[in-house]
């Protein structure tokens, strides 16, 4: 949790949540995402690149074809997990919103109920 988030919470077991600032760091966690997949299609690219050149039949070549591939695969393993955290976080953010959103909207209708309640019992 950052500063600025820690300097507005309460003292006590009540938190702070400002839904909209949620929703907007989702965007800032769906753009991660996308960065996640430009960057492995990238990696992909220019790995591609290399390939056909002359000097494919030679011993280095057969030596280092090992090392690239396992490389290729780590590069394409880190690009998806990272994907799916990057979604599980955007999924959680969004349950947590709507969890607020509900709790919010919910005390709100209470309170204008108990008002209401209050104003009809008092005539």
């Amino acid at each position: 949790m950052n500063a600025e988030v820690l300097q507005q919470m309460p003292i006590g077991n009540e938190y702070f949540a400002e839904p909209q600032r949620l929703r907007s760091s989702i965007q800032m966690i769906r753009d991660d995402n996308a960065n996640f997949h430009r960057i492995l299609a990238d990696y992909a690219e220019g790995s591609r690149r290399y390939s056909g050149w002359n000097g494919t039949d030679d011993s280095f070549y057969s030596e280092s074809q090992e090392g690239k591939e396992k490389e290729d695969a780590a590069a394409k393993n880190t690009g998806s997990t990272m994907g799916d955290a990057s979604e599980a976080i955007t999924n959680g953010v969004l349950a947590n919103t709507k969890n607020i959103t509900d709790t919010q909207e919910g005390a709100f209708e209470s309170i204008q109920d108990a008002g209401r309640r209050r104003r009809g019992g008092s005539h």
